[in-house]
């Protein structure tokens, strides 16, 4: 157990005793020290008390405190967000409920937050609130008001809304984690991450998003095998582009089952095997494109009157050249396209592929297809 002596030592700036196997209740008295300035109790299990207990107001020198992997509960108390001095706080795994004041640098993971994820009034650098229970929108400002973080995690929350177009102005930004959050955006249906320097595999959360027409994750850093379960998980995709990443192993025939998809783009990977046959069932580029099938998102009210509308961008790549179409209307439904170039596939071209009457663009170079052109692409 910790003395409660301990905290009749006024002069003590600094206390370390983590991972000492101490048990018991935290003494009280550490908030009244006046000179301390670093109060490290982690990995000690057995180690509780009331968060609302424990937490120092302004009048404060504290600028460390970890209280990680101990049995720290309650809620956290308003005055925390007077701390100014406080310049590092890990809370994490604990059992810490309520909501977050604002105003500090957190590690709060792996606790039961809930609430609206704060607005801190510092310039943090690190912000860990994975593995907790909020259920809002990241706040739309996110870049104004924390420039300087380099460490942004809400993985494993309920995250709803709109990713803020402001997560762009965080230009020292290092890592960001929104994994196992994103699949709770059950409105969005268009999500570009594209050209940027994403790593990993593709989140299995996104399988989520029932209603997403475009999903473009094109130049990135992703790796792994193409889930087959976009196949299942959209059936409203119009546009798939996994272009200049780093995808390995087959493409998996179950992108066929995406019956209004119009534009497919895996260029530029490290794809291998044959061109799916079933490729000849995907029923949008089965037919030619003639109605007016605009593509373009938010029907949003301001006032009463005027109305607003996200219209979908696109990037296709011409025999080496890019093209843009800006504000698709009309363009998309004249537009159908495949661009498999710049990997290691092999083997025939399927002649399945010649049901797809409606395909405008088709992009096989820089592969290893071998074989006779089927004689009924012509037809």
């Amino acid at each position: 157990m910790l003395p409660n002596w301990i905290v009749n030592i006024r002069t003590l700036v600094f206390v370390g005793i983590s991972s000492s196997g101490l048990y018991g209740r935290i003494p009280l008295g550490f908030s009244e020290l006046p000179n301390l300035k670093s109060l490290d109790l982690n990995s000690n299990e057995n180690l509780s008390a009331s968060a609302s207990q424990l937490f120092w107001g302004s009048r404060r020198k504290i600028e460390e405190i970890d209280f990680s992997i101990n049995k720290l509960h309650g809620k956290l108390p308003a005055s925390l967000g007077n701390t100014t001095s406080l310049i590092y706080l890990d809370l994490s795994n604990n059992v810490v409920k309520g909501g977050i004041p604002s105003s500090i640098v957190v590690d709060l993971s792996s606790n039961h937050l809930k609430g609206s994820i704060p607005r801190p009034g510092v310039e943090v650098q690190l912000l860990d609130f994975s593995d907790n229970h909020f259920s809002c929108p990241l706040p739309e400002n996110i870049g104004q008001i924390m420039p300087n973080l380099g460490f942004l995690s809400i993985s494993r929350n309920q995250i709803i809304g709109a990713i803020p177009a402001s997560i762009g102005e965080l230009s020292s930004l290092i890592a960001l984690d929104l994994s196992e959050s994103l699949g709770q955006l059950n409105l969005l249906q268009t999500l570009h991450l594209s050209d940027n320097r994403l790593s990993g595999a593709i989140s299995s959360a996104l399988q989520n998003l029932s209603i997403l027409e475009t999903l473009d994750l094109g130049n990135n850093r992703l790796i792994g095998n193409i889930p087959p379960w976009i196949g299942e998980a959209f059936p409203s995709l119009r546009i798939l582009r996994l272009g200049s990443n780093a995808f390995y192993g087959e493409i998996p025939p179950a992108l066929s089952n995406l019956r209004s998809l119009q534009v497919l783009d895996v260029a530029e990977n490290k794809l291998n095997g044959t061109i799916p046959a079933s490729f000849g069932n995907l029923k949008a580029m089965a037919k030619i494109q003639n109605g007016l099938h605009y593509l373009f998102y938010g029907r949003f009210s301001f006032g009463g009157s005027s109305l607003h509308f996200f219209q979908e961008n696109l990037n296709v790549n011409i025999n080496g050249q890019p093209l843009v179409y800006t504000k698709i209307l009309s363009l998309l439904s004249l537009l159908t396209s495949i661009d498999l170039s710049g990997n290691n596939l092999y083997g025939q071209l399927p002649e399945e592929i010649t049901k797809l009457v409606g395909l405008v663009f088709l992009n096989l170079s820089r592969n290893h297809i071998s074989g006779q052109i089927p004689k009924s692409i012509s037809e």
